[in-house]
Protein backbone atom coordinates (compact mmCIF):
# COMPACT_ATOMS: atom_id res chain seq x y z
CA UNK A 1 0.00 0.00 0.00
CA UNK A 2 1.31 3.38 -0.90
CA UNK A 3 2.26 6.03 1.59
CA UNK A 4 0.44 9.21 0.55
CA UNK A 5 1.71 12.69 1.36
CA UNK A 6 -0.71 15.58 1.08
CA UNK A 7 -0.01 19.29 1.08
CA UNK A 8 -2.51 21.56 2.85
CA UNK A 9 -3.71 24.96 1.77
CA UNK A 10 -2.34 25.01 -1.76
CA UNK A 11 -3.68 27.64 -4.11
CA UNK A 12 -3.90 27.79 -7.87
CA UNK A 13 -1.34 29.43 -10.06
CA UNK A 14 -3.62 32.40 -10.60
CA UNK A 15 -3.99 33.00 -6.86
CA UNK A 16 -7.64 31.94 -6.73
CA UNK A 17 -9.42 30.16 -3.90
CA UNK A 18 -7.90 27.22 -2.07
CA UNK A 19 -9.23 23.67 -2.28
CA UNK A 20 -10.58 24.02 1.25
CA UNK A 21 -12.62 27.11 0.36
CA UNK A 22 -14.03 25.51 -2.77
CA UNK A 23 -14.90 22.41 -0.76
CA UNK A 24 -16.94 24.52 1.66
CA UNK A 25 -18.65 26.30 -1.21
CA UNK A 26 -19.66 22.98 -2.80
CA UNK A 27 -21.32 21.88 0.47
CA UNK A 28 -19.34 18.69 0.91
CA UNK A 29 -18.23 17.27 4.23
CA UNK A 30 -14.52 16.92 4.83
CA UNK A 31 -14.32 13.11 4.94
CA UNK A 32 -10.99 12.39 3.28
CA UNK A 33 -8.55 9.66 2.36
CA UNK A 34 -5.99 11.90 4.10
CA UNK A 35 -7.47 10.83 7.43
CA UNK A 36 -5.39 7.75 8.44
CA UNK A 37 -8.34 6.01 10.11
CA UNK A 38 -10.57 6.60 7.10
CA UNK A 39 -7.78 5.36 4.82
CA UNK A 40 -7.49 2.12 6.82
CA UNK A 41 -11.24 1.53 6.64
CA UNK A 42 -11.28 2.37 2.95
CA UNK A 43 -8.43 -0.04 2.26
CA UNK A 44 -10.24 -2.88 4.02
CA UNK A 45 -13.45 -2.16 2.11
CA UNK A 46 -11.82 -1.91 -1.31
CA UNK A 47 -9.67 -4.97 -0.74
CA UNK A 48 -12.89 -6.97 -0.43
CA UNK A 49 -14.51 -4.98 -3.25
CA UNK A 50 -11.75 -5.73 -5.74
CA UNK A 51 -11.49 -9.38 -4.66
CA UNK A 52 -15.16 -9.71 -5.54
CA UNK A 53 -14.77 -7.95 -8.90
CA UNK A 54 -11.56 -9.77 -9.83
CA UNK A 55 -10.17 -9.31 -13.32
CA UNK A 56 -13.44 -9.58 -15.23
CA UNK A 57 -14.77 -6.02 -15.13
CA UNK A 58 -13.73 -3.33 -17.59
CA UNK A 59 -16.26 -0.53 -17.54
CA UNK A 60 -13.87 1.80 -19.31
CA UNK A 61 -13.19 -0.53 -22.24
CA UNK A 62 -16.46 0.45 -23.95
CA UNK A 63 -15.12 3.96 -24.52
CA UNK A 64 -11.70 3.17 -26.02
CA UNK A 65 -12.73 3.18 -29.69
CA UNK A 66 -15.03 6.16 -29.17
CA UNK A 67 -12.16 8.23 -27.77
CA UNK A 68 -10.10 7.41 -30.87
CA UNK A 69 -13.04 8.56 -32.97
CA UNK A 70 -13.67 11.83 -31.08
CA UNK A 71 -9.99 12.70 -30.46
CA UNK A 72 -8.14 11.17 -33.45
CA UNK A 73 -4.94 13.19 -32.94
CA UNK A 74 -4.55 12.41 -29.23
CA UNK A 75 -1.86 9.93 -28.22
CA UNK A 76 -0.88 10.28 -24.57
CA UNK A 77 -3.55 9.23 -22.07
CA UNK A 78 -3.93 8.77 -18.32
CA UNK A 79 -6.42 6.24 -16.96
CA UNK A 80 -7.26 7.78 -13.58
CA UNK A 81 -8.44 5.05 -11.22
CA UNK A 82 -7.49 2.20 -13.54
CA UNK A 83 -8.52 -0.66 -11.23
CA UNK A 84 -7.35 -3.97 -12.65
CA UNK A 85 -5.70 -2.24 -15.61
CA UNK A 86 -7.84 -3.77 -18.35
CA UNK A 87 -8.83 -0.42 -19.84
CA UNK A 88 -5.21 0.74 -19.76
CA UNK A 89 -4.28 -2.40 -21.71
CA UNK A 90 -7.08 -1.71 -24.20
CA UNK A 91 -5.80 1.82 -24.78
CA UNK A 92 -2.27 0.50 -25.33
CA UNK A 93 -3.59 -2.08 -27.80
CA UNK A 94 -5.33 0.73 -29.70
CA UNK A 95 -2.21 2.79 -30.17
CA UNK A 96 -2.34 5.14 -27.18
CA UNK A 97 0.72 5.91 -25.08
CA UNK A 98 -1.32 5.05 -22.00
CA UNK A 99 -0.60 5.13 -18.28
CA UNK A 100 -2.74 4.36 -15.26
CA UNK A 101 -2.98 5.05 -11.55
CA UNK A 102 -4.83 3.05 -8.91
CA UNK A 103 -4.82 3.52 -5.14
CA UNK A 104 -5.71 0.03 -3.95
CA UNK A 105 -3.20 -2.83 -4.03
CA UNK A 106 -5.81 -5.56 -4.42
CA UNK A 107 -6.91 -4.22 -7.81
CA UNK A 108 -3.30 -3.97 -8.96
CA UNK A 109 -2.66 -7.68 -8.42
CA UNK A 110 -3.87 -8.02 -12.01
CA UNK A 111 -1.53 -5.31 -13.32
CA UNK A 112 1.90 -6.29 -11.98
CA UNK A 113 3.34 -6.46 -15.49
CA UNK A 114 2.12 -2.94 -16.27
CA UNK A 115 3.66 -1.71 -13.02
CA UNK A 116 7.01 -3.30 -13.89
CA UNK A 117 6.88 -1.54 -17.26
CA UNK A 118 6.22 1.79 -15.53
CA UNK A 119 2.79 2.03 -17.16
CA UNK A 120 0.79 1.88 -13.93
CA UNK A 121 1.50 3.48 -10.56
CA UNK A 122 -0.03 2.85 -7.18
CA UNK A 123 -1.36 6.26 -6.27
CA UNK A 124 -4.71 7.98 -5.97
CA UNK A 125 -6.12 10.64 -8.26
CA UNK A 126 -6.24 12.95 -5.25
CA UNK A 127 -2.45 13.42 -5.42
CA UNK A 128 -1.07 12.70 -8.87
CA UNK A 129 2.70 12.68 -9.30
CA UNK A 130 2.72 13.63 -13.01
CA UNK A 131 3.78 17.02 -14.27
CA UNK A 132 1.32 19.63 -15.47
CA UNK A 133 -0.28 19.07 -18.91
CA UNK A 134 1.35 15.66 -19.21
CA UNK A 135 -1.45 13.90 -21.15
CA UNK A 136 -3.42 14.74 -24.28
CA UNK A 137 -6.44 13.04 -22.69
CA UNK A 138 -7.22 12.28 -19.06
CA UNK A 139 -9.72 9.45 -18.78
CA UNK A 140 -11.60 8.40 -15.64
CA UNK A 141 -14.68 6.24 -15.60
CA UNK A 142 -16.82 5.18 -12.64
CA UNK A 143 -14.25 6.54 -10.18
CA UNK A 144 -15.21 9.98 -8.86
CA UNK A 145 -18.44 8.82 -7.21
CA UNK A 146 -16.26 6.52 -5.06
CA UNK A 147 -14.03 9.38 -3.86
CA UNK A 148 -14.75 10.60 -0.31
CA UNK A 149 -16.44 14.02 -0.23
CA UNK A 150 -13.46 15.85 1.22
CA UNK A 151 -11.29 14.78 -1.70
CA UNK A 152 -13.63 15.52 -4.62
CA UNK A 153 -12.38 19.04 -5.38
CA UNK A 154 -8.73 18.08 -5.01
CA UNK A 155 -9.21 15.05 -7.26
CA UNK A 156 -10.92 17.10 -9.98
CA UNK A 157 -8.18 19.70 -9.71
CA UNK A 158 -5.52 17.02 -10.18
CA UNK A 159 -7.24 15.46 -13.19
CA UNK A 160 -7.49 18.86 -14.89
CA UNK A 161 -3.94 19.86 -13.91
CA UNK A 162 -2.30 16.92 -15.73
CA UNK A 163 -4.52 17.22 -18.85
CA UNK A 164 -3.08 18.98 -21.89
CA UNK A 165 -6.22 19.08 -24.02
CA UNK A 166 -9.18 16.95 -22.99
CA UNK A 167 -10.90 14.98 -20.23
CA UNK A 168 -13.26 12.05 -20.75
CA UNK A 169 -15.03 11.36 -17.46
CA UNK A 170 -17.91 9.05 -16.61
CA UNK A 171 -19.54 9.52 -13.19
CA UNK A 172 -22.31 7.52 -11.60
CA UNK A 173 -25.52 9.52 -11.18
CA UNK A 174 -27.59 6.90 -9.35
CA UNK A 175 -30.17 8.39 -7.01
CA UNK A 176 -29.15 5.85 -4.36
CA UNK A 177 -25.48 5.22 -3.56
CA UNK A 178 -24.17 1.76 -4.41
CA UNK A 179 -23.63 -0.55 -1.44
CA UNK A 180 -21.03 -3.30 -1.12
CA UNK A 181 -23.29 -6.22 -0.31
CA UNK A 182 -27.04 -6.41 0.26
CA UNK A 183 -27.25 -6.17 4.06
CA UNK A 184 -28.62 -3.04 5.71
CA UNK A 185 -25.35 -2.52 7.58
CA UNK A 186 -23.12 -3.01 4.54
CA UNK A 187 -21.00 0.04 3.63
CA UNK A 188 -21.61 2.48 0.81
CA UNK A 189 -19.08 2.59 -2.01
CA UNK A 190 -20.69 5.46 -3.93
CA UNK A 191 -20.00 8.36 -1.62
CA UNK A 192 -20.86 11.42 -3.72
CA UNK A 193 -24.13 11.30 -5.64
CA UNK A 194 -24.81 14.56 -7.46
CA UNK A 195 -26.60 15.55 -10.69
CA UNK A 196 -24.75 16.01 -13.96
CA UNK A 197 -24.96 19.82 -13.69
CA UNK A 198 -23.15 19.73 -10.35
CA UNK A 199 -20.23 17.76 -11.76
CA UNK A 200 -19.96 20.06 -14.77
CA UNK A 201 -19.78 23.08 -12.46
CA UNK A 202 -17.03 21.46 -10.40
CA UNK A 203 -14.93 20.84 -13.52
CA UNK A 204 -15.66 24.32 -14.85
CA UNK A 205 -14.36 25.74 -11.57
CA UNK A 206 -10.98 24.18 -12.40
CA UNK A 207 -10.83 25.23 -16.03
CA UNK A 208 -12.46 22.34 -17.93
CA UNK A 209 -15.59 23.02 -19.99
CA UNK A 210 -17.97 20.64 -21.74
CA UNK A 211 -17.41 20.41 -25.50
CA UNK A 212 -20.60 21.19 -27.37
CA UNK A 213 -21.78 18.19 -29.37
CA UNK A 214 -18.99 15.82 -28.27
CA UNK A 215 -21.21 13.65 -26.09
CA UNK A 216 -23.79 13.31 -28.89
CA UNK A 217 -21.02 12.31 -31.32
CA UNK A 218 -19.65 9.75 -28.86
CA UNK A 219 -23.08 8.24 -28.19
CA UNK A 220 -23.86 7.98 -31.90
CA UNK A 221 -20.58 6.15 -32.40
CA UNK A 222 -21.19 3.82 -29.44
CA UNK A 223 -24.68 2.94 -30.60
CA UNK A 224 -23.47 2.24 -34.10
CA UNK A 225 -20.54 0.11 -32.99
CA UNK A 226 -22.25 -1.72 -30.14
CA UNK A 227 -25.82 -1.81 -31.40
CA UNK A 228 -26.70 -5.03 -29.61
CA UNK A 229 -25.42 -4.03 -26.17
CA UNK A 230 -27.92 -2.74 -23.62
CA UNK A 231 -25.43 -0.25 -22.16
CA UNK A 232 -24.96 1.32 -25.60
CA UNK A 233 -28.64 2.24 -25.65
CA UNK A 234 -28.77 4.05 -22.33
CA UNK A 235 -28.40 7.80 -21.99
CA UNK A 236 -24.84 7.86 -20.59
CA UNK A 237 -25.99 10.91 -18.68
CA UNK A 238 -22.88 10.84 -16.53
CA UNK A 239 -20.50 11.10 -19.50
CA UNK A 240 -18.59 14.39 -19.43
CA UNK A 241 -16.34 15.24 -22.41
CA UNK A 242 -14.37 18.36 -21.59
CA UNK A 243 -11.78 20.71 -23.06
CA UNK A 244 -9.15 22.34 -20.85
CA UNK A 245 -8.88 26.12 -20.89
CA UNK A 246 -5.19 26.69 -20.22
CA UNK A 247 -5.82 30.25 -19.00
CA UNK A 248 -7.88 28.83 -16.07
CA UNK A 249 -6.04 25.57 -15.55
CA UNK A 250 -4.56 25.02 -12.07
CA UNK A 251 -0.78 24.82 -11.77
CA UNK A 252 -0.96 22.97 -8.46
CA UNK A 253 -3.63 21.61 -6.17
Amino acid sequence: MCVCVFAEGNTFGDGTDSIQQRLRESNLEEKSIRDPEYFRKSTRLYTDYHKKRGNTKCLGCRYVAAIKEVFPKSRTLLDGGCGNGRATRAFLANGFDAYGVELYAEALKHAHDLMKEGRVKQEGIVELSFENKRFDVVFSTDVLEHVPPGDIDRSICQLVRVAKDYLWVQVGLNEKPEKFGSGKNDPWVHEVIKPRSWWLKRFEAYGADEIDGARATALAYLRGRHRGRSWARNSHEGLLILRVDSSRQPENC
